[in-house]
């Protein structure tokens, strides 16, 4: 299995790591051995709106050949939904089997095209621009509607990390890595 993690300026970190550790961990822990991830983005660098940067390992390359692609939300949502260049980019996904938003990720999926006729969910202060997007917004911490996997708001992200992990290597997986997420033993 594939993954494109989708970086961009002014994304949350929490909406996209909360995702990979739990999904990393399927690799570490022998339940997927055969998992891997790239960081994609259609500028040079990513950060935060705080400074925090990573250097993405494929940049402006189609994204074609994944499996999966992962959007993280954040504010510079805002910012890349009025760059048709980057949502060209994006639609480069539009074979991907599976993709996944967190928090307003959700918006960049529905800017794209990718959320026609699907039910989602994104951060409850941006429910109302997705609904204007002609999404049938859900108020679910994760919504799974086949193709398309949200959730709400970046503390949510964890839940959908966990949630991709028994989907992908069942619940035995999800429960162990979820007790050495909350340092349980």
């Amino acid at each position: 299995m594939r993954l494109a993690y989708i970086v961009y300026d002014g994304m949350s970190w929490l909406d996209l790591i909360g995702v990979y550790d739990p999904v990393s961990r399927l690799k570490s822990k022998g339940y997927n051995t055969e998992i891997t991830w790239e960081f994609c983005a259609f500028t040079e660098g990513a950060s935060d709106q705080f400074g925090l940067a990573m250097k993405p390992d494929r940049v402006k390359q189609v994204l074609k050949g994944y499996d999966v692609i992962v959007v993280p939300g954040g504010v510079g949502v805002k910012a890349l939904l009025a760059q048709p260049n980057f949502i060209e980019w994006l639609k480069g996904a539009e074979e991907t089997p599976l993709k996944v938003a967190t928090c307003t990720g959700s918006l960049l999926l529905a800017k794209a095209g990718f959320l026609q006729d699907k039910k989602a969910t994104t951060h409850f202060a941006k429910q109302d621009v997705l609904r204007e997007m002609n999404v049938n917004v859900v108020s679910q911490r994760v919504v799974d509607d086949g193709n398309i996997i949200t959730s709400d708001t970046g503390l949510a992200a964890i839940e959908l990390g966990l949630y991709l992990c028994e989907k992908w290597s069942g619940e035995e997986a999800r429960n162990i890595i979820q007790r050495e997420l909350l340092f349980q033993q």
